[in-house]
């Protein structure tokens, strides 16, 4: 179980490099869509990302190309569905800059679970 301080240093992380993503995709050859749901956190520092997934879980993507060849790879530490659901439920009441956003992808979620 986080910490209020383990809470409030992935909030305060994400508020500075995170994001989300809510993606509508179909399923297989069905015609049936869904919409799936990701949070990440970026870093250049991968051992910060390693430390955060201990805790934290979710899996860390490897950057595949550089835009500039001088600048330092950055990695992705990624939580989809229910997984993203469950960080950002414990970490919600410490973020600042990204809390509306928090917001609205609940909400998304919720009118698409409630059909």
């Amino acid at each position: 179980m986080p910490t209020d301080l383990e809470r409030a240093y992935l909030a305060g992380f994400a508020d500075g490099e995170g994001g989300f993503t809510i993606t509508v995709k179909r399923n297989g050859s069905e015609t049936r869509l869904y919409h799936q749901f990701m949070f990440q956190v970026s870093n250049t520092h991968l051992l910060t990302l390693k430390i955060l997934q201990q805790k934290w879980g979710g899996n860390i993507h490897s950057p595949k190309e550089r835009a500039e060849a001088h600048w330092k790879p950055c990695y992705h530490l990624v939580w989809t569905d229910a997984a993203a659901v469950k960080v950002l439920v414990e970490i919600q009441p410490f973020l600042i800059t990204k809390r509306e956003q928090c917001r609205v992808a609940f909400r998304v979620l919720e009118v698409q679970r409630d059909g």
